[in-house]
């Protein structure tokens, strides 16, 4: 079982702006699902492994409208000088609250002893239906100027790379 938490983040471009509004509020995925693993030692203490797994995943939240400022950090991409006044209106409507994916993994592991592990993994995950969460922005107004129909979708695809330690409980 796994938790996650995914930021939003506003970029607003154009012919002549480059601009990164900030990060909105999190949004925290449950993950839970069988593993499949196979380990191959190449020495008696270090291995490589080999896994797949099909996780559903819970994104625990609601859909809410966009109203004020509701990004935490306001930076501007070029410059990275804080911004002062944003108002965005739209929403944030998640799609699928449930979903499962695909998520093959290959790492290396180093042996400590007969119970326990420290392992490197790189991990994709893979949507296997409809994007999770879009996000309309029909309105932002920074600094006098006005953008219209700005949308995101967020489908859940990832990448990860961990480092972690394993202990055998048996």
């Amino acid at each position: 079982m796994s938790f996650t938490t995914r930021n939003g983040t506003l970029w607003a471009y154009g012919t002549d702006h480059n601009h990164r509004f900030g990060a909105s509020s999190s949004m925290p995925i449950w993950s839970i699902g069988p593993t499949v693993r196979k380990d191959f030692l190449l020495t008696d203490k270090f291995g490589a492994q080999a896994s797949f797994s099909i996780p559903l995943n819970y994104i625990d939240g609601e859909s809410y409208d966009y109203s004020g400022n509701p990004f935490n950090t306001l930076l501007n991409a070029d410059t990275g000088n804080a911004f002062v006044e944003i108002d965005v209106s739209g929403r944030h409507h998640i799609e699928r609250q449930f979903s499962i994916f695909l998520r093959p993994e290959a790492g290396v592991f180093y042996k400590i002893g007969n119970k326990g592990r420290l392992t490197l993994d790189a991990m994709w995950g893979i949507n296997t239906g409809k994007p999770l969460v879009t996000r309309e922005f029909d309105e932002i107004t920074y600094n006098d100027q006005t953008y219209h129909g700005n949308h995101h979708v967020y489908d859940g695809q990832y990448w990860a790379f961990t480092i972690g330690y394993e202990h055998k409980i048996r």
